[in-house]
């Protein structure tokens, strides 16, 4: 296999790498020409994004990806990844879409935040457009630092928007003979035409439940911790 000569002048990159390889004659092999090719691309995104700061750990109302959440109480949080001594935020820019393909696209549909100046990255309220009932939106998020630099925006997250007091259609439904002591089970049977894409399912339980879908557990509602209260 023939060597390659590769040569590269970027003037664009910082003295102290500039001065490493510009204007740099190599012969490598192979092998060696490929991790070249990589360094060279990864150079090229530092370039592209001024600073390395990503946002990671992305939390709506503090979970990870929340189901249900109350739209009149939308807060975002996330963190700051950097390793550079003194690194700090110093503004962010948050974008919300109905969907995780207009989100790609960089369109906030629901809400474009702007570039706005501030270090605060926890529970930072939604402003914008009225996040309709039983819907998924998706988010992301980028920052700049205190050099001005800007980063990537983080990977796409969701949160799902819940019912509302209007909202709610469904009746309670109950056992008249059953001891409120004990547990009752209730059945829906119901078919679908096609295969859906995705599903819900709103429960809303005193105490306790466990939910089953053709004898499988999907789900199992938070148990109060105040045993004086229930009775446990």
């Amino acid at each position: 296999m023939p060597d390659i000569r590769i040569y590269c002048s970027l003037g664009i990159l910082p003295v102290s790498v500039r001065s490493f390889i510009v204007r740099t004659e190599l012969n490598y092999t192979t092998t060696k020409r490929i991790c070249w090719l990589v360094i060279l691309s990864m150079l090229g995104q530092m370039c592209a994004f001024g600073s390395s700061m990503a946002p990671v750990g992305l939390l709506v109302n503090g979970v990870n990806q929340p189901l249900a959440i109350e739209r009149e109480s939308v807060c975002f949080t996330w963190m700051s990844k950097d390793t550079r001594r003194g690194a700090a935020q110093a503004a962010y820019q948050i974008l919300v879409a109905s969907t995780r393909e207009r989100l790609s696209a960089g369109t906030g549909a629901l809400w474009d935040s702007g570039k706005v100046i501030s270090d605060k990255s926890a529970s930072v309220e939604y402003s914008g457009k009225v996040l309709p009932p039983a819907t998924r939106c998706w988010w992301k998020v980028r920052v700049w630092d205190q050099d001005g630099k800007s980063s990537r925006y983080s990977a796409p997250a969701y949160f799902d928007i819940g019912l509302g007091r209007d909202d709610w259609t469904a009746h309670y439904i109950w056992d008249g003979t059953t001891n409120l002591n004990n547990f009752a089970y209730f059945q829906k049977r119901f078919s679908v035409d096609r295969k859906p894409a995705l599903a819900k399912v709103f429960v809303s339980a005193h105490n306790d439940y466990v939910l089953y879908l053709n004898g499988r557990v999907l789900g199992r509602g938070p148990a109060r911790s105040d045993p004086y209260h229930y009775g446990q």
